[in-house]
């Protein structure tokens, strides 16, 4: 899966000299979660300096990984998770309102050595092609191993049409359509969704994290957060 054919003329080619640019920039913008996946988990000093400094969740999804990267994350970088998977990924970095491909692997010699670029996928101009790159990042994670999650539990939760924040219920082992539509909407949406009092209809945004998902009433939370609080 990825950006092949008709689909690199949705991408915005990013040459060597700008893509650590490029990548600086998504840690400067708001965001709920940082994604990347990896063929092989090692981290630079550049992206050791922003990834420290970072106050969003960082998830790493990866095939294997360096000791010393390894050693690195656990020691000097707060809420972050890694997971393993058995297939070889592609090389992602995504966050809310953007993704990008890139071949960059982050070794210490790569920055200067390798001829780095990448291809970037904008939310708002392309929607569909950011959404499958979105749905790449959850089945990577719903068929990998957690080898490390030291994710800080969020206090607030979001309104799953509008994304106002909204009180996060304990919700740990609920299913299905046991959701109640007043803990996943905001007062204003519930007020609407109760003219139809349809569990199944798409929404826009997760229960937990607040990122672009396809959520329901009866299915409010992203793949990533129902594995990470073992609902």
């Amino acid at each position: 899966m990825g950006i092949t054919g008709k689909d690199f003329t949705l991408a915005q080619f990013i040459p060597p000299q700008q893509l650590y640019h490029t990548i600086r920039d998504f840690f400067n913008e708001p965001c709920h979660h940082l994604f990347f996946m990896l063929p092989r988990l090692t981290i630079n000093d550049y992206l050791l300096y922003f990834l420290k400094r970072s106050s969003v969740p960082i998830v790493f999804i990866c095939r294997s990984y360096s000791q010393k990267s390894l050693d690195t994350i656990t020691t000097k970088i707060e809420n972050t998770a890694i997971f393993l998977t058995n297939y070889q990924p592609a090389q992602i970095i995504l966050t809310d309102y953007a993704a990008l491909y890139t071949n960059a692997n982050f070794e210490h010699y790569s920055k200067n050595d390798n001829y780095n670029v990448g291809f970037q996928v904008n939310r708002q101009q392309s929607p569909s092609e950011y959404l499958k790159l979105m749905r790449e990042i959850e089945q990577s994670i719903r068929s990998s191993t957690c080898l490390v999650d030291q994710i800080n539990i969020p206090k607030n939760g979001y309104c799953i049409r509008c994304r106002n924040k909204i009180l996060l219920k304990d919700v740990k082992g609920v299913r299905g359509y046991k959701f109640k539509p007043s803990w996943v909407l905001c007062d204003s949406c519930c007020a609407v969704w109760n003219f139809y009092k349809n569990y199944s209809y798409k929404e826009r945004y997760c229960y937990t994290c607040g990122n672009y998902n396809d959520s329901s009433v009866a299915y409010p939370l992203c793949r990533y957060c129902f594995r990470q609080h073992n609902y």
